[in-house]
């Protein structure tokens, strides 16, 4: 949600190698997350995508 709300603000979408760098600390994250939080995560990316 964060990535996609700063792809949307004109003060960040043309920084490519910023977003970039946000997606890898995410993928990181999630690489580490125990199984409930990643389960938590996915039912909230769910949850928003279908809003």
């Amino acid at each position: 949600m964060l990535i996609a709300s700063i792809r949307r603000n004109p003060l960040y979408a043309g920084d490519l190698d910023y977003i970039e760098g946000l997606k890898c600390i995410h993928a990181d994250c999630l690489s580490k997350a125990k199984t409930e939080d990643k389960q938590a995560y996915d039912r909230a990316i769910a949850t928003w995508v279908s809003q």
